[in-house]
């Protein structure tokens, strides 16, 4: 079994040569395009309150809204980080905090129990491990909005996700389901079950990118943002660098995944 970030590569590959083929954006191949640009989430970084605060004034001024903030994994930093960001920039800002499972049952209940007055649009993954009957029990005890996306690998942990009442919303990574069309499926359960979805794929340097905008734009299901993991979306080995208005990003409308690879640019990543 190759590992499923694997997976995902030679799939996103295989769509790619399969659009070109057909002279056809993967879009029109998935169900045709109903939205021609999509908001793009950040993540926000930084050694103290004050860089991490500059950061996310910088990309709000650059109409970056949508902003995720990593958890410390303690407590006292995670809510003051919180708090000081709604505070400075909660009116122009989407924020949601990834708990990176850091927390224990009772650490995630106390801290939940500090930030119920916040603004946040969800707390992702607060529980360590990820037991969804865990995120579930805590979900019965805050007004918090709960979300996971670690704990969903395949379409039936989306099911199983939908039935127990785990949370309100999922962040679907296409490398840790495999790809384009397991997420679709994953996308398609949760749009089922009232769950609001959106995207993630981890580092890209713009091709697994292109290949989330065809996915996203083509699938109602996921009316969300899209997450870079970088503080900028990358496109390093474009030819053509995607556009960006007001936060949003334009979907390629080229053949397949919809951009071209510099053949040139690959050559410094490769390891000899």
């Amino acid at each position: 079994m190759r590992p499923r970030p694997l997976q995902a590569a030679i799939e996103m590959a295989s769509w790619d040569l399969i659009g070109r083929i057909a002279k056809l954006p993967l879009s029109c191949l998935f169900g045709g395009q109903y939205r021609g640009r999509i908001p793009l989430g950040v993540r926000l970084h930084g050694s103290s309150i004050e860089q991490v605060l500059q950061l996310s004034r910088e990309m709000a001024d650059q109409g970056f809204h949508w902003q995720t903030l990593s958890a410390t994994g303690r407590m006292s930093s995670d809510e003051n980080l919180v708090t000081a960001l709604l505070d400075s920039v909660g009116d122009r800002v989407e924020l949601r905090l990834d708990g990176r499972q850091s927390y224990n049952n009772e650490q995630a209940q106390e801290l939940c129990q500090r930030i119920e007055d916040q603004s946040l649009v969800f707390f992702l993954d607060p529980i360590q491990g990820g037991r969804m009957d865990e995120v579930a029990s805590l979900r019965r005890q805050t007004s918090v909005t709960m979300a996971v996306a670690r704990s969903v690998e395949t379409p039936a942990d989306m099911m199983a996700f939908v039935r127990g009442g785990i949370a309100s919303n999922t962040v679907i990574d296409t490398q840790r389901v495999g790809g384009l069309v397991m997420a679709r499926k994953c996308g398609s359960v949760a749009e089922a079950g009232g769950i609001g979805a959106s995207l993630c794929a981890g580092h890209s340097l713009g091709v697994a990118t292109a290949a989330m905008l065809q996915l996203a734009c083509s699938t109602p299901a996921y009316n969300g943002c899209i997450e870079c993991t970088r503080h900028q979306p990358a496109d390093e080995l474009l030819v053509e660098s995607f556009s960006y208005v007001d936060g949003m990003i334009q979907v390629p409308q080229g053949p397949g995944i919809g951009v071209e690879v510099d053949r040139a640019a690959i050559d410094k990543y490769q390891v000899s």
